[in-house]
């Protein structure tokens, strides 16, 4: 596998494995908006009320696509704001916030190696086993992403922009394709197992 997929693979592994990935997008994408200024949020914050992005003057169909109806109804408009640059940085064609190499995703990287550990046996799997059954995925990432029972697209939409994805298919669609057998054999990461960050 070329290096550039290697860390690909190993990104997408703590995008959809590790629990604390989420909360590492959310400060690489707030202090690049913030250009590295003092508080990461509350200058990102900044930036956006310099350009003139505020929630209020978005539609409700807008905040329908990038937030959950309780966070519609329930956070505050400067953590709203917050959620939707988050979420939308993946989107956005004019700056990249992805890292294209291991020296630009040190800062969303926890225990690499156990990582790419984890990415190896997936693929190792991946190529013992022919064909699997994509439908089971939408349960497994519901699972490991604590989603309420019965979570709706929006959830789940929510829940894959938290972790960088474009929407909740684009997250079945790397399943499916790189780890889904070994996670259904009860193997999603052994190495990732040992450690507690994965």
């Amino acid at each position: 596998m070329p290096p550039g997929s290697l860390v690909l693979a190993a990104l997408q592994h703590q995008q959809l494995y590790d629990p604390a990935f989420p909360a590492r997008w959310r400060r690489r994408v707030l202090a690049r908006i913030a250009r590295r200024t003092a508080s990461a949020k509350s200058g990102a914050l900044a930036v956006a009320d310099a350009s003139g992005v505020d929630t209020a003057d978005m539609t409700g169909e807008q905040l329908s696509f990038w937030l959950t109806p309780y966070e519609q109804g329930d956070l505050s408009r400067t953590e709203a704001l917050a959620k939707i640059m988050v979420r939308s940085a993946r989107l956005d064609g004019a700056w990249s916030v992805w890292p294209a190499s291991w020296t630009e995703a040190p800062d969303l990287l926890e225990d690499a190696a156990a990582t790419v550990a984890a990415v190896t046996a997936a693929y190792l799997t991946n190529a013992e086993v022919e064909a699997a059954d994509p439908r089971h995925s939408i349960a497994h990432l519901a699972i490991r992403w604590e989603l309420r029972a019965g979570a709706g697209r929006a959830e789940r939409d929510a829940a894959a922009r938290d972790r960088a994805f474009r929407d909740f298919a684009g997250a079945i669609e790397v399943v499916a394709r790189a780890f889904y057998l070994r996670a259904s054999l009860g193997d999603a990461g052994s190495a990732a197992r040992d450690s507690p960050r994965i």
